[in-house]
């Protein structure tokens, strides 16, 4: 479950650095809670006020079927585990152990080969594991599409080679996410997704963790200047850049699906337990000049 209640007033959107400045008179900053049947006439401008840091995130309950969530688990870890590792520098210097499934652009941002390889080797594994089921993905683009009624909704290509459509993370006993922000528009110089102007997340949760990995959400959009408070390459940013800020937690339960703006410093608790949380995610993008919303991860 999330501490975040419906949203129910719309507060005032939120300035890029913007710092939340708590008063008697201020709203709550909670996260649009509601269905897929409902979303659209609940909440018409979702993207638009995702983008300007209006709610934390859409939470999207009862999403995905939680029996096909499990079936998606089992066949990721059983027999043959398909989840790898590779170790990220962190912006103290110490070294993040990453678990997934599927590339991220930002680990292979200077070998593109290398990407749109392992990208074709993942989709395909997906492929087969979503199969007999529906596919989580395509579900995510759907909602995205009706959504955005007036663009048209596909996975980013290059020169013909599409880009990775998912990756899946995995958060075992001790794991967590430091406090950062995810932006290729500014990242990933070169690629075709940094000529969008909006980025979006779509997260699926896959399995909740017996304790902790709760998302939390603060209202405090990254700016250049905060590259100022660590190595170019590195991950995360010191917690005191949110210590002010105005957060949101959210606990999400198997099939919920949940939708940010990744320009908002987030980080993932601390997972506990022998139950590994994880998670589906996608970014999207988009101009407001073009229409298109391409997927990538």
């Amino acid at each position: 479950m999330s501490t975040c209640a419906r949203a129910t007033v719309i507060p005032t959107p939120l300035k890029p650095g913007l710092h939340s400045e708590p008063t008697a008179a201020r709203r709550r900053w909670r996260a649009a809670q509601t269905t897929v049947e409902r979303v659209g006439s609940e909440f018409p401008d979702i993207v638009e006020q995702l983008a300007a840091g209006t709610y934390p995130a859409l939470l999207v309950r009862g999403f995905f079927d939680p029996a096909d969530c499990r079936r998606i688990v089992a066949r990721l870890t059983g027999g043959a585990d398909a989840i790898s590792q590779f170790h990220y520098p962190m912006f103290d210097g110490n070294v993040l152990e990453v678990k997934k499934v599927g590339p991220f652009l930002m680990q292979h941002l200077s070998a593109r080969e290398r990407y749109f390889a392992e990208a074709r080797r993942a989709d395909a594994l997906f492929d087969v594991v979503f199969s007999q089921m529906p596919d989580p993905r395509a579900r995510a683009r759907a909602l995205v599409a009706q959504l955005m009624p007036h663009k048209r909704v596909g996975v980013a290509e290059e020169d013909g080679i599409r880009y990775s459509s998912a990756v899946v993370r995995v958060h075992g006993d001790g794991d967590r996410a430091p406090v950062h922000r995810d932006k290729a528009l500014v990242d990933a110089k070169g690629w075709r997704v940094s000529h969008l102007t909006t980025q979006l997340s779509a997260v699926l949760c896959l399995q909740k963790p017996e304790r902790g990995g709760e998302l939390v959400m603060y209202r405090r959009m990254w700016t250049a200047e905060d590259e100022a408070h660590k190595a170019r390459g590195t991950l995360g940013y010191p917690s005191a850049l949110v210590q002010d800020s105005e957060g949101c937690t959210i606990a999400a339960s198997e099939g919920d699906l949940y939708i940010l703006n990744p320009s908002l410093f987030h980080e993932i608790k601390t997972t506990r337990g022998q139950r590994r949380r994880m998670t589906l995610g996608t970014f999207f993008g988009f101009t407001n000049t073009t229409p298109e919303v391409l997927f990538w991860s």
